[in-house]
């Protein structure tokens, strides 16, 4: 069923789209520019302008952050906007693989945007660890679009690269550690399917009451039954490899890998019994 403001209520050249209404999204429309909102931040939005093509683009124009790239391959930033209490992390929507300098910075189309906002908001609504949704915006070029999602930005998080890569102290390794894995098994148990679980989507951060975690970049997920044990030992196998490939196993070590394998079990355990296993 379509979701439509009434057309007097419509601002000029703006029109509310069909596809990501179902999931509670709004979809914009002004001529080749799109902006699709979250309820929470549709006022957020029109404040700026959006979905104004200028405003659009101002919001694409994304170049690679100076320093590690810890939050994979997608340019980000992070954004003040008016109107809003938290500022906004900004990040391309890109195609990846060996293939990806073909697409030269662009998307087929937007389905992949609509399907990661309405995930992210799904899995807030059930208390998950993850940012919360804000929008997307999107602009033609051609047949092809250029896209970026924003979601509040987690203050005082850092992914797991920058972390590890920081020097920290072993107690620091496995107390992080320990609350990747709680935050994974959540996910799992959840019906999560991350399509790309890196080092670099792991976010975490040192609160009073200990360390907490969240999964970044739902690009591609998608929810279904809880994840069977063989996709969930290949989604952390997956993390290990990207430690390796960085060279921060060894900064994770022994005791670190097991602390995010008894987070893992304890979030099992803490959701009750009958639950898959896996990593």
């Amino acid at each position: 069923m379509t979701s439509r403001r009434a057309a007097d209520d419509r601002r000029p050249g703006d029109r509310s789209g069909d596809g990501a209404a179902a999931e509670g999204l709004r979809e914009h429309r002004h001529g080749d520019a799109v902006w699709i909102t979250t309820p929470a931040f549709e006022a957020a939005g029109h404040a700026l302008g959006l979905p104004d093509p200028a405003q659009v683009e101002t919001l694409l124009a994304l170049a690679p952050a100076p320093g590690p790239r810890g939050a994979g391959r997608a340019p980000t930033r992070v954004e003040r906007l008016p109107g809003l209490h938290d500022p906004v992390h900004v990040r391309r929507v890109l195609h990846g693989g060996w293939l990806a300098p073909l697409w030269r910075g662009r998307i087929a189309g937007l389905g992949r945007v609509r399907d990661e906002l309405a995930v992210t908001m799904r899995l807030r609504a059930l208390g998950a660890p993850v940012p919360v949704p804000a929008f997307a915006v999107a602009r033609r070029s051609g047949a092809l679009w250029r896209a970026a999602v924003c979601t509040v930005h987690v203050d005082g998080a850092v992914d797991a690269i920058r972390l590890l890569g920081s020097a920290p102290a072993p107690d620091a390794v496995a107390d992080a550690a320990r609350a990747a894995g709680e935050a994974v098994r959540r996910l799992h148990d959840l019906g999560l399917r991350h399509a790309d679980l890196h080092l670099g989507n792991l976010l975490l951060r040192a609160d009073p009451g200990g360390w907490r975690a969240w999964v970044i970049d739902l690009d591609g997920a998608r929810l279904g039954a809880p994840v069977a044990p063989a996709r969930r030992a290949r989604e952390c196998r997956r993390l290990l490899r990207s430690a390796r490939k960085r060279r921060l196993d060894v900064v994770l070590g022994a005791s670190g890998l097991e602390a995010f394998r008894d987070g893992y079990r304890a979030a099992a355990r803490e959701a009750g019994p009958g639950r898959a296993t896996g990593c």
